[in-house]
């Protein structure tokens, strides 16, 4: 079907030498003959950056990036409105699109920068979400014949590596180019066929193995590689959660959270199941509140014991900007296997770590990684006057603000307690697929309950759909503090 009018009206916001491209269903491409050269594509090539290290007389070459060559007739340029030049891909259940900016006379304000590289997930199951990540050692590069995208793995995150670092396979390649029309509007005006698949770090050259001269000769560093590891600190971006199966020999299993730098309010937190009938056994929440950055670290530790149930450390605040916790919790008891689901979530955090203690008598079994967490406070649910504040003022009364939540496979988080200066009392109800539910906490006088969301087995498990969350109560703490917290995520257990 041709849709001359909208097309008419996509390419005149690019410069009148751009001429007339034939609709062909709803993709533009180019006339025989007749196509504008920055746009008209060629073909796409992927390659495995790598850097040779002599030792003795032998040859350690380690992979260093990925590079995407998006290559076209002519070299690229916006002569009117942004143009993104895009690589699309598949990795295990993940859709994903990579985008370098290339800004022209017509370009708005608020486009990407000239250059910008930004990797963004199509769908939840990728675990660096669907709203796009940026980094600053991630480059474009126009040459002759097309534009040079290049990942440095030393910049990903364990995170980013699951997807694109070396033995990951880039799968069903495509490229295309396309004009920005908006925010979230982009109009394809070439594009290629899906390609073949890629698998990172394949293409280096095979090491040449040191025969003399090796002794005393240090080999260089290996490259980054995905993967959850014992000792090894797994890094995220943004808010996210790991879920694993872990086996101990020994009575305990533990785990530091880290960050370097994030802006409360803020939430650790941990749920364990039976490794065989995922049967919800326990779980640890640690908030900070208020509104202020902490640095130079956020650190915390939890112990997982025999039950297997969770043990919270003793957590010290110190200089208002660390938080180191007590290195002697733990539980005697036998060999035991769990499943777990560690998450963090903060107003602004950048790059976090979970590290799995490096003890040999713990195995990581399997393990998942997503970005669905949300974290929402009194403002969140107060009045318009009060959204200025991370928490709402003191006082200020939750009206009831609606927060929807979409889940694709298992709602976990809680409604919690933060201040308990004053009783008050707060009401949560909760628009559920399967009807309303509503939950009243309890604030001071030292009673106090919290509204869960734990299960993935049995009645109480919340499933895939549509939730929405409504909170009313007596207000904010003293401050500015919130006196409630509602944090939830979309996760899913090692099957």
């Amino acid at each position: 079907m041709r849709r001359v009018a909208a097309v008419a009206a996509a390419l005149s916001l690019l410069c009148a030498a751009l001429p007339a491209f034939a609709i062909v269903s709803d993709q533009v491409v180019d006339h025989a003959g007749d196509s504008y050269g920055p746009a008209d594509l060629l073909g796409v090539s992927l390659a495995t950056a790598f850097e040779e290290t002599q030792v003795g007389d032998g040859v350690v070459r380690t992979p260093t990036a990925l590079t995407i060559h998006i290559r076209t007739s002519a070299q690229p340029r916006a002569d009117g409105p942004t143009l993104l030049y895009r690589l699309r891909f598949e990795s295990d259940d993940c859709s994903s699109i990579i985008d370098a900016a290339v800004r022209g006379p017509a370009s708005s304000p608020t486009d990407p920068a000239m250059g910008e590289v930004r990797w963004r997930g199509l769908s939840n199951t990728c675990p660096q979400g669907n709203s796009g990540v940026t980094d600053s050692e991630w480059t474009s590069t126009i040459v002759s014949d097309g534009l040079v995208v290049a990942l440095p793995f030393e910049s990903m995150t364990s995170q980013d590596l699951e997807i694109l670092g070396p033995g990951r396979v880039i799968g069903n390649p495509s490229a295309s180019v396309r004009v920005l029309m908006g925010p979230s509007s982009a109009l394809a005006l070439d594009e290629t066929a899906q390609g073949a698949d890629f698998e990172v770090g394949s293409d280096v050259p095979a090491d040449v193995p040191c025969t003399e001269g090796c002794e005393g000769a240090s080999p260089p560093p290996p490259a980054p590689m995905p993967g959850l590891q014992r000792g090894t600190p797994y890094e995220m971006r943004g808010p996210g959660w790991i879920s694993m199966e872990v086996q101990s020999d020994g009575p305990d299993v533990g785990f530091v959270f880290h960050t370097d730098r994030a802006e409360a309010p803020m939430q650790v937190s941990g749920f364990s199941y039976t490794s065989d009938t995922e049967e919800f056994t326990g779980s640890f929440t640690l908030g900070l509140y208020g509104s202020s950055f902490y640095e130079p670290t956020f650190e915390s530790r939890a112990v997982v014991a025999d039950a297997p149930v969770f043990e919270e450390g003793l957590y010290t605040r110190t200089h208002g900007s660390e938080f180191t916790s007590d290195p002697s919790m733990g539980a005697g008891g036998e060999p035991f296997t769990t499943k777990l689901v560690m998450s963090m979530t903060a107003a602004r955090l950048s790059r976090w770590t979970l590290l799995v203690e490096d003890d040999p008598g713990i195995h990581i079994l399997d393990y998942e990684v997503g970005s669905d967490v949300r974290l929402y406070v009194n403002k969140d649910f107060s009045a318009a006057a009060n959204a200025s504040s991370d928490a709402g003022v003191a006082g200020a009364a939750l009206v009831g603000g609606e927060k929807r939540f979409e889940v694709d496979d298992t709602l976990l988080g809680a409604f919690s307690p933060v201040s308990t200066l004053g009783a008050r009392a707060y009401d949560l109800s909760v628009s559920t697929p399967e009807g309303d539910q509503d939950c009243e906490l309890k604030v001071g006088g030292g009673a106090e309950e919290s509204c869960s969301f734990s299960d993935f087995t049995g009645g109480l498990r919340y499933g895939p759909g549509s939730y929405t969350f409504k909170a009313t109560g007596a207000g904010a703490g003293p401050f500015g503090w919130a006196n409630v917290m509602l944090f939830v995520m979309d996760a899913r257990l090692p099957r």
